[in-house]
């Protein structure tokens, strides 16, 4: 690998970051989830046709998908991982991998995604702000995120 290591409080600044951030999405906060994202992030995955433009928008297409799941019953865990951090002039750039699990009540945990992503966040006080989200779904068929 030719890209420079994160300092260790970095990576442990972002890695702290996501732990919370992924909290919010789990626990259906999603007001406060999509605070995380800066005002005009670009929030791109494999399965929308065209990428979501704007904290409003990030919020809104995720509410309906959180609030779906709620009516449903539905446990939603996020388990982040194989977290890489490379620092950039602007903030860093991260490469992450995601199991997306649902929990339906009383039946058993099934994996609804195996997703690759790819952050720019930018610094925002003592913590991050994402500006650019890809998400890549294994099994989409569509090239993943540069």
């Amino acid at each position: 690998m030719s890209d420079p290591l994160a300092p260790v409080d970095v990576y442990v600044r972002v890695q702290q970051f996501y732990a919370r951030q992924m909290a919010l999405l789990d626990d259906g906060l999603v007001e406060e989830w999509a605070a995380t994202f800066c005002l005009d992030a670009v929030f791109a995955e494999t399965r929308m046709p065209d990428p979501l433009r704007g904290r409003a928008a990030i919020r809104d297409t995720v509410r309906s998908g959180v609030d779906g799941l709620a009516a449903a019953g539905v446990d939603f865990r996020h388990r982040f991982g194989m977290l890489d951090v490379i620092p950039a002039p602007d903030g860093v750039r991260t490469r992450f991998c995601t199991l997306a699990l649902a929990t339906p009540p009383g039946g058993p945990t099934e994996i609804r995604g195996n997703v690759v992503g790819r952050d720019h966040l930018e610094p925002a006080g003592d913590s991050w702000l994402v500006r650019q989200r890809q998400l890549r779904y294994d099994g989409s068929g569509r090239p993943g995120p540069t």
